[in-house]
């Protein structure tokens, strides 16, 4: 397909690396790279325009492979970062345009309206654009998918939402919004698709595919938490603290020692205040596998767990 498409790209360098990265982007698509190394992105793009020739690998653009062409016959355009500027040049070949951390309008209005300008722009020329931004919410508001660069490869690709609501791990997580973490370990299926996992805050049900893991990290985000009670993960914290963000408030919780945020629309709670709150089943989502967990919390867990009846598997 016409477009932008790279094959298993590899090049080492002192300040970054890449490894069998690939990617795809289709006419009129638009793919936001993010990532915690800046340095990764900028080494792609000057892969991709030609400046630097990668050690292995593929690039094709408009449906040609242009990895032995010299840059300025390539059809890939590297956009200056100033967004004003950029918006300017959609219009005009070639098919792939390549964007570093634009420097978006300072009013929230104005950042709207230039990313549906851009957006509008890009698929109505059929251009494929790749930026690369240190802000996430620019990624998620603007990229049709979203790639996750790190240690030199793609970690995760996916939709906005796929990205945001179910990251692969805690670095894609944590990249991409405020996220409440917590450690558990799976008890067993309670009905297909559902799980059980003990944690520190009780145990909580979790919709979802099998974890392929006994000890697991839960993941959940401040806005999917409901405020009062529910048929299920009813949790109860102390308010510490709020931010205030216009339509919502974030309350800062604790709930025992383990610090959690929720967003709600209105937080007229005295601080010191009990604040109750449930995460439905299907709002909390599986990360990779606990790497390390602390001895004493699971012997903690085994310990309930046995006076349960539960049997972890």
């Amino acid at each position: 397909m016409p477009g932008l498409s790279a094959k298993n790209l590899h090049l080492k360098r002192a300040t970054a690396t890449l490894r069998g990265l690939s990617l795809e982007v289709p006419p009129g698509g638009i793919l936001g790279l993010i990532g915690p190394d800046p340095a990764e992105a900028a080494l792609l793009f000057r892969v991709l325009c030609g400046r630097l020739r990668p050690d292995g690998g593929r690039i094709f653009a408009g449906g040609r492979d242009v990895t032995e062409l010299p840059p300025r016959r390539r059809g890939i355009r590297v956009l200056p970062g100033r967004a004003a500027e950029a918006r300017r040049m959609l219009a005009d070949p070639p098919a792939v345009l390549l964007l570093a951390d634009p420097a978006w309008p300072g009013q929230a209005a104005a950042r709207a309206a230039c990313r549906s300008e851009a957006r509008r722009a890009v698929r109505a020329v059929g251009h494929a654009l790749v930026f690369a931004t240190d802000d996430p919410a620019a990624a998620l508001a603007l990229a049709d998918r979203i790639c996750v660069l790190a240690d030199g490869s793609i970690v995760q690709e996916g939709t906005p939402e796929e990205v945001y609501r179910t990251p692969a791990s805690r670095l894609v997580a944590e990249l991409t919004g405020a996220a409440n973490l917590i450690p558990g370990e799976v008890l067993g299926e309670t009905e297909p698709g559902q799980w059980m996992v003990r944690t520190p805050l009780g145990d909580l049900a979790v919709a979802g595919k099998d974890p392929q893991a006994r000890h697991v990290t839960l993941l959940w985000r401040p806005e999917q938490g409901l405020e009062g009670e529910g048929i299920a993960n009813t949790l109860t914290g102390t308010l510490a603290g709020r931010v205030f963000h216009g339509p919502l408030t974030e309350l800062e919780l604790d709930l025992g020692g383990l610090a959690q945020r929720l967003m709600l629309p209105r937080a007229c709670i005295a601080d010191g205040a009990p604040v109750t709150f449930h995460v439905p089943p299907e709002d909390l989502c599986f990360l990779d596998p606990a790497a390390r967990a602390d001895q004493s919390f699971l012997e903690s867990l085994r310990s309930r767990s046995s006076a349960s009846g539960w049997i972890g598997r």
